[in-house]
């Protein structure tokens, strides 16, 4: 039988015009080196050939017709028919439709500017972690980005696999001299960049060159040496671990003697209550057990809300929270149970409600599908469940922060303070009333790794937190007190529905 690479303009079907006609795609001999025919030790001939102005291999390797499009440059042509050679000799050539399935890529990397890579990764990064990380990793490559492509900088270290430790520690200098406005406010006045962030940023550039070396990646040799080590991250300033509390219980005894309704409402759990700001905002009605007097902490919509660990646990409440937790929920049966000031004094509506847990999923299964973000993973479905509760009258976690402060600033205005602080001083009165280390690692939602839900699964939660209700009974106190002044507490110690949530119409959402 006459071979097929020795028949002149052979041709290939490449598939179809828009009517079903058959497309050619010519071939015509060409040659390389001045041969058409190259020999390979092991007897494998390989034929030149040329279609659409690239260079093409053909040759019959273990039996099976092959071939391999080369280049349309000629040196690169030639420089890739000689790797195919000596890798049919070594017997370690792989046919490129078969190497597509492999997890490693076989091809040199190519050579990349720095802005390339990082282009690169946070692509992989928004498809892995969500939108939110992504914005935050790409406001941390801005700084490098800025100092790698100065003039000076670009002549040195032209491509990514130039860089080394003298281009790592003129960067982290050269950061350090930044100045930086406030939450991006460009009329706001600059400050200097803080430690911390210069140490996030440097993390940003060292752990991006490292997933750029992965084998699996290919945008950096293997053998490229990383210059952003532990030496030139730093380290981020560290808490005092034995420091004075933030917020002790005589402090939030002021705080709660300053709140006006709402604020009582809305802050007096979080005064009480170990788990993190984010998670009392996406608090919703089902998720408290009245009879028990627990509120389950954890995954919501089949774990697309979830909290940092994606642990779900439940936290006991004392007696004292009870009403005012009612009073948030009253006549609703579904939705937030903290909502937005404005739609408790009737000045913001939406035009959609939910009654039951149903509707609310049904509500935020249109959402995914009518997203503007594109929903890409488990932390995109998070924001967009964030946003239904929101549309829903909830409260989100920068309104509960900016409560927390209007009340803060009421008794101490010289004070700077984060509302997560709380979570660190309640942390503190838990160890404070002797609450077991396992169990203060439950119950403010840290992971446990398994091992106390086969130790304290058969326990009264509601007996094992006693002792710490027992030792901030002054700022139950104070609370109970608080709710006696604010009038809260009609005949026969019944929730009054007067200017409260209890008397929201269901329509009227933000």
């Amino acid at each position: 039988m006459e071979d097929l690479h020795e028949i002149e303009g052979f041709s290939e079907t490449a598939g179809s015009d828009p009517i079903g006609a058959t497309v050619k795609r010519p071939m015509a001999k060409s040659e390389l080196g001045g041969h058409y025919k190259h020999e390979t030790l092991t007897g494998v001939s390989i034929y030149i050939w040329k279609r659409e102005q690239k260079f093409l291999a053909r040759f019959r390797y273990n039996n099976v017709q092959t071939a391999e499009t080369l280049a349309a440059d000629p040196v690169a042509a030639g420089a890739r028919l000689r790797g195919i050679m000596v890798e049919i000799e070594q017997g370690t050539y792989v046919p490129a439709w078969e190497l597509r399935k492999r997890p490693f890529k076989h091809a040199r990397p190519p050579q990349q500017t720095l802005r390339k890579i990082f282009d690169a990764y946070l692509d992989d990064v928004r498809s892995r972690k969500g939108h939110k990380t992504y914005r935050n990793y790409l406001n941390r490559s801005i700084p490098i980005l800025e100092f790698a492509e100065l003039a000076a900088v670009v002549r040195r270290f032209r491509y990514a696999e130039d860089i080394n430790r003298q281009f790592a520690v003129e960067c982290r200098a050269a950061i350090f001299k930044r100045q930086v406005a406030r939450n991006g406010q460009v009329a706001t006045s600059p400050t200097r960049i803080s430690p911390g962030h210069v140490c996030n940023i440097m993390l940003f550039a060292s752990t991006a060159l490292n997933w750029a070396r992965r084998p699996d990646v290919n945008h950096l040799p293997l053998t490229f040496a990383n210059p952003f080590t532990s030496d030139i991250i730093g380290k981020r300033p560290r808490r005092d671990p034995i420091a004075l509390l933030s917020l002790p219980v005589s402090l939030r005894i002021e705080m709660v003697q300053a709140m006006d309704r709402y604020q009582l409402c809305l802050l007096a759990p979080m005064f009480v209550l170990p788990p993190r700001p984010e998670d009392f905002a996406g608090l919703m009605i089902g998720d408290i057990q009245w009879d028990a007097k627990r509120v389950i902490f954890g995954a919501r919509m089949d774990g697309d809300d979830h909290n940092k660990t994606h642990v779900s646990y439940h936290v006991p409440f004392p007696e004292t929270l009870k009403p005012l937790l009612e009073f948030c929920t009253k006549d609703r049966k579904a939705g937030p149970v903290f909502l937005r000031r404005a739609v408790i004094d009737g000045k913001r509506y939406s035009r959609i409600h939910a009654t039951s847990a149903q509707e609310i999923e049904a509500r935020f299964e249109d959402l995914l599908v009518q997203a503007k973000q594109p929903v890409r993973n488990q932390n995109d479905r998070k924001c967009v469940f964030r946003q239904l509760l929101c549309r829903l009258g909830g409260i989100s976690q920068g309104q509960l922060a900016n409560e927390f402060k209007k009340v803060l600033a009421l008794v101490r205005p010289s004070l700077k303070m984060r509302c997560y602080e709380l979570r660190a001083s309640i942390t503190t009165d838990l160890l404070t009333a002797r609450i077991d280390e396992d169990l203060r690692q439950y119950f403010t939602g840290h992971s446990t790794d398994r091992k106390i839900l086969a130790r304290y699964q058969s326990l009264d939660p509601n007996h094992l937190l006693a002792p710490y209700f027992d030792y901030i009974r002054p700022l139950l106190e104070a609370i109970s007190q608080r709710w006696r002044e604010l009038g809260m507490l009609g005949v026969g110690g019944q929730i009054s529905t007067v200017d409260g949530a209890a008397g929201i119409d269901q329509s009227k959402d933000c």
